[in-house]
């Protein structure tokens, strides 16, 4: 191992690599919850299973409001799915690709 290059000793590494929200998939079907704890002191670890009709997230942290965040992603992911459905109506399909 040789030095360690300056970019990575610099405060620019230290933001950047910060992961305040922390998030991961499991697609195991057999899982009802997946989760783990924040990777910085202060942040959230978000973990989430994709199932055919809907999304499970299980959210923690050490001291951030938890709570008032899984009702904003709620809300969030509500208002996204009114709008996609909004846009869907009024799409039209594309045409089917040749066989």
């Amino acid at each position: 191992g040789g030095d360690i290059p300056a970019f990575y000793r610099s405060r620019a590494w230290d933001v950047l690599s910060r992961n305040t929200i922390s998030t991961s998939n499991c697609g195991n079907p057999s899982l009802r919850l997946f989760g783990f704890g924040p990777v910085q002191e202060d942040g959230f670890g978000i973990g989430y299973i994709i199932k055919s009709d809907g999304i499970q997230f299980c959210a923690s942290s050490r001291r951030r409001q938890t709570r008032r965040f899984l009702f904003t992603l709620q809300q969030s992911l509500e208002a996204l799915r009114t709008l996609l459905e909004a846009t869907a109506e009024t799409t039209p399909k594309p045409a089917a690709l040749p066989a």
